[in-house]
C-alpha cells in the first residue's frame, strides 16, 4: 500500500486497545465528564458541547449596585444545564503505509494520549457496525466531523461537533447519543479484527 488516503484513528492504552478490537467495545463517557478532565488539552474541555458563545464589546461587573468591575471585551458560553448526552470520538488522519513505517500527517501530541493505536482500515464498515448496534437499542444519535472556531472571534451557536480551534489538531470524528442520563454508556459490536490493525504508536514516522 503506498497511497495516502484518509483512515480512522484511536490512541489509548493497551488495554482499551485490546477491548474495542477484540469485543468491539465502544465506551461512550459523558459531556460532563470531558468538561472536567484536566489533561492540558487532549480530551478534557470545560466548555464541550456548550450550545452558544456571545462575543460582547462590554462588561461590568456590579456588586450591591455598585459597578467594580469592567472590560471592553466579554466573552460568555452558554449551555442548557438540563441537556446531557454521551460522546466517543476517534480521528480522521492521512496515512501512508509503506513497510513496517507508518506515516501519519497529524500532530505529535497524539503520542500522550496512549501507547497503542488502532488504524480502523475500513471506515465505512465500523460507522455501519455502530449503527446497527445503535438501532438495535433504539437510540437517538449521530456521527459528524468535528468543526473548530476561534473562540476570540466567533460568535454563534456551538453544540456536540464544536470545538475551540485549540483542540484542531485532534481532527475529530465524534459519534453523539442523546442520553437523559449523567452515566457512561457501554456497548458492544463484536470483533473488529478483519477492519483493524493496532501497533505501537512509537512505529509512526510524523509529518
Amino acid at each position: 500500500m503506498d497511497k495516502n488516503f484518509f483512515i480512522y484513528i484511536r490512541v489509548q492504552e493497551e488495554k482499551f486497545i485490546d477491548s474495542l478490537q477484540n469485543r468491539g467495545h465502544i465506551y461512550c463517557n459523558t459531556v460532563e465528564y470531558f468538561r472536567k478532565i484536566e489533561d492540558g488539552n487532549k480530551r478534557g474541555d470545560k466548555y464541550d458541547s456548550y450550545d452558544y458563545l456571545i462575543q460582547g464589546n462590554s462588561l461590568k461587573l456590579k456588586l450591591k449596585g455598585s459597578t467594580i468591575a469592567t472590560s471592553n471585551q466579554a466573552r460568555l458560553f452558554l449551555h442548557n444545564t438540563k441537556k446531557k448526552g454521551n460522546i466517543y470520538c476517534f480521528s480522521r488522519v492521512k496515512f501512508k503505509g509503506k513497510g513496517k513505517i507508518k506515516v501519519f500527517d497529524m500532530s505529535p501530541e497524539f503520542v500522550k494520549m496512549g501507547k497503542y493505536a488502532l488504524l480502523i482500515t475500513n471506515p465505512d464498515e465500523f460507522i455501519s457496525r455502530i449503527e446497527s448496534a445503535l438501532k438495535k437499542l433504539n437510540l437517538t444519535y449521530k456521527f459528524s466531523l468535528v468543526s473548530y472556531y476561534d473562540e476570540s472571534t466567533y460568535h454563534g451557536g456551538l453544540g456536540p461537533f464544536s470545538k475551540r480551534n485549540c483542540f484542531s489538531w485532534q481532527n475529530e470524528v465524534r459519534l453523539w447519543i442523546d442520553n437523559n442520563n449523567e452515566e457512561p454508556f457501554e456497548f458492544f459490536i463484536g470483533n473488529i479484527s478483519d477492519i483493524s490493525y493496532k501497533f505501537d504508536i512509537s512505529q509512526v514516522k510524523f509529518y
